[in-house]
């Protein structure tokens, strides 16, 4: 059994200790286990902006740290895989969780898409389909995520209208995401794209605040899957090419009051970026 959060950023202002085991007590307990899937593995797929590169310096000091190719973080300790786009950490008592290296770019359209499970690194501003190229080239999955704001007005009609081409064999998915509020109906783009047989993979996708630090973990998805050791990353890509995988969502929508202030703190952060 595999439990995936398929939108993770590791923000500079996060302890990466309670980072982790704050993601692992998600996983515990926020997703729809039952007694048979006791062992289910755990995968955060990275999606690090261009201004991030938690997952080179993470293989690079393993790679390094010694003969048994570790480094720690507190009581976390990363080794590397036989792929060059996966990270295996595990804390003291043996419990494992996969990190699978990913990109997210920006795009001419002002709209956001994900690369998940690759380690190269893809450039932001061109047109929305020269990206979703790139990163198939870049042997991807391509996602576009939902964004509050993106999806709406000018922006939510070029995407509705470019949805309407695109077909199952696009390898393309929608992201959900554990920041769009409860009192929000789902996106009707969901609604489109599952009437063409393309899948919507949801993802925490944190903050950069402190406060976000134990938000990857808590919404993402359910696949009846083993993992494979020592190329999970090649192998949670192959699997979601896969034609009519089934996969069972978990986690809650933000509530209203947080959604609010995190959207009030973003755009004070983004006002002093400038």
């Amino acid at each position: 059994m595999l439990l995936i959060d398929a939108h993770v950023h590791i923000h500079h202002c996060f302890d990466l200790s309670l980072f982790l085991t704050s993601a692992l007590n998600n996983f515990e307990h926020l997703s729809p286990r039952n007694t048979e899937s006791e062992d289910a593995e755990r995968v955060l797929m990275l999606t690090e902006t261009r201004s991030a590169s938690f997952f080179d310096r993470l293989s690079a000091a393993a790679a390094a740290a010694c003969e048994s190719l570790t480094v720690q973080a507190g009581s976390w300790v990363f080794e590397r895989t036989s792929e060059d786009c996966s990270l295996v950490s595990r804390n003291a008592q043996g419990q494992r969780i996969y990190l699978i290296a990913g990109r997210q770019v920006v795009t001419a359209e002002r709209l956001e898409v994900l690369a998940l499970g690759t380690a190269s690194r893809l450039e932001d501003g061109k047109a929305l389909e020269a990206t979703l190229d790139e990163v198939r080239a870049a042997r991807g999955i391509p996602v576009i995520p939902w964004g509050f704001g993106k999806w709406m007005g000018k922006r939510g009609k070029l995407l509705h209208s470019f949805l309407y081409g695109v077909h199952e064999e696009s390898g393309l998915f929608l992201g959900d995401n554990g920041g769009r509020p409860s009192f929000l109906s789902q996106p009707r783009h969901f609604e489109l794209v599952r009437s063409r047989g393309i899948g919507v993979l949801p993802g925490s996708d944190p903050l950069p605040f402190p406060s976000e630090v134990t938000r990857a973990g808590s919404y993402g998805f359910m696949v009846d899957r083993p993992v494979d050791h020592e190329c999970p990353g090649r192998a949670i890509k192959a699997m979601l090419r896969e034609k009519g995988l089934e996969v069972v969502p978990y986690g809650k929508p933000e509530r209203a009051w947080r959604f609010f202030r995190n959207q009030v703190k973003m755009q004070f952060l983004k006002e002093t970026q400038r």
